[in-house]
């Protein structure tokens, strides 16, 4: 499976040494300034902490949520002095950081999680690799890092596959089908000669997956899994709990609450599977961090994946996690903004149906401006209507929703 690459330190992942508990009134820092930063802002301020959130310039959806908001480069290092002096710990709602800056964090601050753990996730190549020393079921793949590879790789993993960039891909980026060595070819191209992984291509599959937080005492909490509907490789609906037999929903918990153990995780990690058709759970991908997937446990579950990870981060016993209702969360995208601002005021007359705006004031396509998760029989109600609207973002679809 594996092929030429700079493999990952084989040291294990370090215990933490656990601090005291982190008091009320403290700020926890976060990096990035997106909406999962927005959301985790809210729960932070719940539990009575304050924020400071750090993110490349632009407007930012934690604008109003956070106590403080740095604008400035990862490289800036009068950012990252005021950044360590005000903080007392610091978590992450992207992975996508500089591995050297999450290292040096760490020597002066708790962070959540380590910077080995995004080291490994943020690299498809270390991620796949990783998985498969570890014993965890992923589909075939090979790593591609020269042309030497390509006729190799493509003969262990066979037609249809996908090439996906080691790094930098997201919502679809960065990952393409090919059918044969001249689609290979011309992908690696246009991938401009980048480390990739070759995966098999697998046909009629499911998506799931499965938050997990995981905290300093070594306790691990499962939030019901997911189950994941895309349209153009970005998420556009999850249904919550998935609609899979309870066996596979256990072994699902069972290989993410693993997966946690074995990196000895402090904080989130979101494990993605394919369910095969035969029941078959393979390991897609991992995120240490709040997932779009989890977004339904705002509303639907006794504990938000934000409030486990402020609970984590602040060293608390994790709370065991009970679900209150079904639910089916839809991602508002940018090109439902087409006509103008979408008429959300039908929603309000019917407190199943919980809105969330993440504050954007420029609409594009593709772009996620917010989410609607719809709970109880409504979810089932509406289900068809719901996927309609995950899918084609029309606005009129609003309308019947009542």
């Amino acid at each position: 499976m594996a092929g030429k690459y700079r493999p990952l330190s084989t040291r294990s992942f370090k215990s933490v040494q656990i601090p005291k508990r982190i008091p009320p009134g403290s700020t926890l820092g976060v990096l990035g300034t997106g909406q999962l930063g927005r959301m985790f802002c809210q729960a932070a301020r719940r539990y009575g902490y304050n924020t400071f959130c750090w993110g490349p310039p632009g407007i930012s959806p934690c604008t109003g949520v956070a106590d403080c908001i740095l604008q400035a480069d990862w490289q800036d290092r009068e950012a990252f002095s005021e950044f360590c002096a005000k903080c007392i710990a610091v978590t992450m709602e992207l992975e996508q950081v500089c591995p050297d800056l999450l290292e040096r964090i760490e020597q002066r601050l708790p962070l959540q999680p380590s910077w080995e753990t995004v080291f490994v996730c943020q690299d498809r190549i270390r991620e796949k690799n990783w998985l498969h020393r570890h014993g965890f079921p992923t589909n075939r793949y090979s790593v591609l890092t020269s042309t030497a590879d390509l006729q190799s790789a493509a003969a262990a993993v066979g037609y249809p596959a996908v090439l996906k960039t080691a790094s930098g891909g997201y919502d679809g980026h960065g990952q393409t089908k090919v059918h044969n060595l001249e689609e290979l070819q011309a992908a690696w191209q246009k991938f401009q000669n980048r480390p990739c992984v070759l995966e098999e291509w697998l046909e009629d599959i499911r998506e799931i997956s499965v938050v997990t937080a995981r905290d300093c005492f070594g306790e691990s909490r499962c939030f019901p899994v997911c189950e994941n509907i895309h349209k153009n490789h970005i998420l556009a609906m999850t249904v919550m709990p998935a609609r899979i037999t309870k066996s596979v929903s256990e072994k699902a918990r069972a290989f993410a609450t693993q997966i946690c153990q074995t990196m000895r995780l402090n904080g989130l990690l979101t494990v993605e599977f394919f369910l095969t058709r035969e029941n078959v759970l393979l390991v897609n991908e991992l995120a240490p961090r709040p997932h779009n997937s989890g977004h339904a446990t705002i509303d639907a579950c006794s504990h938000s994946q934000f409030d486990l990870q402020v609970l984590a981060l602040t060293r608390h016993n994790l709370p065991v996690v009970e679900i209150k209702t079904n639910a089916v969360m839809v991602n508002l995208l940018g090109q439902l903004w087409n006509q103008g601002a979408p008429d959300f005021a039908p929603l309000s007359k019917n407190n199943n149906f919980k809105l969330h705006l993440y504050g954007k004031t420029v609409a594009k396509v593709g772009r996620k401006m917010g989410h609607l998760t719809v709970l109880g029989k409504f979810a089932e109600k509406y289900l068809e209507t719901l996927q309609k609207l995950a899918e084609d973002q029309q606005p009129e679809l609003l309308k019947s929703l009542s």
